[in-house]
């Protein structure tokens, strides 16, 4: 994957992922702490999507593996567990994961080390980094 050098771009040491800093416009959200993240997934995934929202986590990883592509942005990346479920049947290439929170990033970032993601720190409500590239339904 190449970026260009319009972005700062860090090579952490071996399994870390590479670092975009964007426009982070704000405070980062704090409920979202090392702590929380460690509860994450039963809480949100099955508490709240499955009895608050009525989906159901088999669904939501049923409309990633429809919808994740082998170039692939995933934006509010939670804990990374809906791209782990998904990943290998998408043939994934490239993976960048963005989102505001540090603590989300490291998270799934640490889960998804395997597909050597580029994690990109920045506000969605701001224009995406030009960097990035593109990403399409139709690749």
């Amino acid at each position: 994957m190449s970026l260009s050098s319009n972005a700062t771009k860090v090579r952490i040491e071996s399994k870390s992922p590479s670092v975009l800093v964007g426009d982070k416009m704000g405070m980062e959200q704090p409920i979202y702490t090392p702590r929380l993240l460690r509860v994450y997934d039963v809480l949100i995934l099955q508490l709240v999507a499955g009895g608050i929202f009525r989906c159901s986590r088999r669904r939501l990883i049923r409309h990633y593996r429809e919808n994740i592509q082998k170039r692939h942005l995933d934006c509010g990346v939670g804990t990374g567990f809906f791209i782990e479920q998904t990943a290998d049947a998408a043939g994934l290439e490239t993976l960048c994961l963005l989102d505001l929170n540090r603590n989300s990033l490291d998270e799934a970032a640490r889960r998804l080390a395997a597909f050597d993601p580029v994690v990109c720190q920045h506000n969605l409500l701001a224009p995406l980094p030009t960097d990035l590239g593109t990403f399409s339904r139709s690749e």
